[in-house]
């Protein structure tokens, strides 16, 4: 699961009306871009060391460091993107489902607390949200 799906999921429980909801999907979205952008940037930063060690001596530290530069340069100005991920991420539903379990397992205290009612009305608040498309 990955961090904006958790932010989103708790935007769900915790923050049940539209605009929120809106408000915390922007933000994911752009905090998303902030990582990308300073991962571009240290993977540019890198190529181009790698790039300056391979020295000018012969033709082929020559050509290899060219690549690098050339792989720096593709990268700089957005031309190649590196994967962000290994695989796809979780579904919306199984994110809820993640945001939800500490509020199913305080129900769970309530009920096993003495104090059932309070667990029983949690449990129907969850229900109800779930049902709420």
């Amino acid at each position: 699961m990955s961090a904006r799906d958790d932010l989103i999921g708790y935007a769900l429980v915790a923050l049940p009306n539209e605009p929120a909801f809106a408000k915390c999907e922007e933000k994911a979205d752009a905090y998303r871009l902030e990582v990308i952008a300073e991962r571009d940037a240290q993977i540019i930063a890198w190529l181009e060391k790698k790039a300056r060690e391979e020295g000018r001596n012969n033709k082929d530290s020559r050509t290899r460091g060219d690549v690098l530069f050339r792989m720096a340069d593709k990268l700089s100005r957005g031309a190649v993107r590196p994967p962000l991920s290994k695989g796809p991420g979780p579904s919306p539903e199984e994110a809820v489902r993640k945001a939800l379990e500490p509020v199913e397992r305080l129900a769970l205290a309530f009920e096993n607390t003495g104090d059932p009612e309070i667990g029983r009305q949690i449990r129907a608040a969850i229900t109800a949200g779930a049902a709420t498309p």
